[in-house]
């Protein structure tokens, strides 16, 4: 009896005071770039808070990979500033550093003359290389740090400073493995960064994928991976996505990016790149327009420029039709994203592979009917809230476009649908599901 009150004793430790650490380098990149708030960005964001909020966790962050220094932003975060940073004093200096450069980089698009100029790029690179000799012979965790139960990397690749340490569980989140898939839609840089993440991954390693097709990919490309030590923990969208009711809002979002007012669209949301499959939906939309002459139907297309975007941009150049009845937004801020998805007759997502397809579910917590591929992970998260077909199949795409267009009992049938679809999805269950992984690993 005695025997079994001490392992019920150390059980209730472990799963009441789990010490993890947890990568935030997506963030502090993003407070650089703002318009890297895409997917990545929001899972770690979500999961960060989720783990911070755990009475199950002792969370510590870390910063393993950094383009600024990451203590002011985590300072201003009432939910995040109370977190303990997790840095050794090398990699705190050369966060410091990289600020620096970024200081210079300004003040050399901001320099007076040509010499104040030169002047400024050779001491940025100056710190650039005391910054990259820091970051190849320093160390990201301080000694401490070593002890935790948990280590867990949400993107970049686990750091060489944890592995083999006694009892420390190392976990890696695998989105997806498309550049392997389709290495023609990546660049060089891309897939070897790509590589590096996944070859940091070690057999005695845990991961998290985002969807059982990406864990299949995975399973697949590394076989000496144990499938018992791959965990699913499918993704949750923002609450900043929800059904938009709002007239005036949705009227002002309109007027923002030039959506003739009265006039039905359709929606598109991804970064513009030949893997998104944009060139079918412009195909399939100018079809649609000319041959059922629409004259109040537009195509909006939202998200940054991608990866060799210019035959996408070449394909709107060329045709003044075109040109008129489509609009290309640009980054659009969260904000902004819940009446836009929410104002219009459908989510249009012909990606040829995700590894979740996350805007589909931002769409469907708005109520937007969908078309979207029947490919890869997208059947997981679409259910049967949407009408899916190959992505090739032109014909079926545009019939599909048409109904929406013609048939409002049949847009507020699939809305319904796609709210009541969404409700499966939350962060709340991929934080539960996460932790649950470290108790599988710990236990």
């Amino acid at each position: 009896m005695l025997e079994q009150l001490v392992r019920l004793v150390s059980d209730l430790e472990l799963y009441l005071f789990m010490e993890v650490i947890y990568d935030v380098s997506v963030l502090a990149q993003a407070q650089r770039y703002p318009k890297a708030r895409t997917g990545v960005f929001r899972v770690v964001d979500n999961v960060a808070r989720g783990l911070a909020s755990s009475p199950e966790c002792n969370l510590h962050f870390c910063v393993s990979e950094s383009i600024n220094e990451p203590i002011e932003f985590l300072s201003r975060d009432a939910q995040l500033r109370d977190v303990d940073l997790a840095l050794s004093n090398s990699a705190r200096l050369k966060l410091t550093l990289y600020n620096q450069i970024h200081k210079l980089t300004d003040r050399v698009e901001l320099a007076p003359s040509a010499m104040s100029a030169t002047m400024f790029k050779t001491a940025r690179k100056g710190v650039y290389s005391l910054a990259n000799f820091i970051g190849h012979h320093g160390q990201v965790l301080r000694t401490k740090d070593l002890a935790a139960d948990v280590y867990h990397s949400p993107f970049h690749p686990l750091p060489e400073q944890t592995r083999g340490q006694n009892g420390m569980k190392r976990f890696l989140t695998v989105y997806d493995l498309i550049p392997t898939i389709y290495p023609q839609f990546f660049e060089t840089d891309l897939k070897e960064l790509f590589a590096q993440i996944l070859n940091s991954l070690r057999p005695d390693d845990f991961a998290f994928c985002i969807s059982e097709c990406t864990k299949h990919d995975l399973c697949n490309y590394r076989p000496d991976l144990d499938p018992a030590r791959v965990f699913v923990t499918p993704l949750a969208a923002s609450e900043v996505f929800f059904a938009c009711t709002d007239t005036q809002r949705l009227s002002q979002t309109r007027s923002r990016y030039h959506i003739p007012e009265g006039a039905q669209y359709f929606l598109g949301l991804s970064t513009l790149e030949p893997r998104k499959n944009i060139e079918q939906l412009i195909k399939c939309f100018a079809r649609l327009v000319k041959e059922e002459a629409l004259d109040d139907l537009y195509l909006v297309l939202v998200g940054t420029h991608g990866w060799n975007y210019g035959g996408i941009l070449t394909t709107l150049e060329k045709d003044e039709f075109l040109k008129q009845r489509i609009i290309v937004t640009g980054y659009v801020p969260d904000e902004d994203l819940a009446p836009l998805y929410s104002g219009s007759l459908g989510f249009i997502y012909l990606s040829l592979y995700e590894g979740f397809g996350l805007p589909l579910l931002e769409a469907m917590q708005c109520g937007a009917p969908l078309i979207s591929s029947n490919t890869s992970a997208i059947p997981e998260v679409v259910g049967d809230a949407g009408l899916m077909f190959a992505p090739s199949d032109e014909d079926e795409i545009c019939h599909a476009m048409l109904r929406l267009y013609k048939d409002q009992e049949l847009r507020e049938r699939m809305s319904r649908r796609s709210l009541e679809r969404s409700r499966l999805f939350t962060w709340e269950r991929t934080v539960s599901e996460t932790i649950a992984g470290y108790k599988a690993a710990l236990g």
